[in-house]
């Protein structure tokens, strides 16, 4: 396979993984819980899938890129970055989501007989 083509499907893979990310942001947004195993692993394997592919684009990389070569890496970098983002939205709603309720503190209010104890000892 070229490396136009291997771009080329390094970019739809991260397209894929993009999608996914978002699959996961709503399932955060409309729950507030974490998405199921099922979408996890298929994280996990898109996520491997990426990995595959960055490490075929790194062996076949030659020193002068053609603008098709850099056209196509602008796309899969595109994408990563959109997919960055959701993410780290995706890990605020999940700190958020897993994160115990904080009490609130309120301290209890005093009685008239506290204010009049108080205010006659000043005196």
């Amino acid at each position: 396979m070229s490396l136009p083509e291997t771009l080329a499907l390094h970019s739809e893979i991260c397209e894929a993984m993009h999608q996914i990310i978002l699959m996961e942001n709503r399932c955060l947004k409309s729950t507030g819980k974490p998405p199921d195993e099922a979408a996890l692993q298929a994280k996990r394997i898109k996520l491997a899938e990426l990995s595959a592919s960055l490490a075929t684009i790194q062996a076949q990389t030659s020193s002068r890129p053609t603008p098709e070569i850099r056209a196509a890496a602008a796309r899969a970098q595109q994408a990563i970055l959109k997919a960055l983002l959701v993410d780290r939205e995706n890990e605020k709603l999940l700190l958020k989501a897993i994160a115990a309720p904080v009490p609130l503190k309120t301290t209890p209010r005093p009685s008239a007989a506290h204010f009049h104890r108080a205010y006659a000892s000043a005196r």
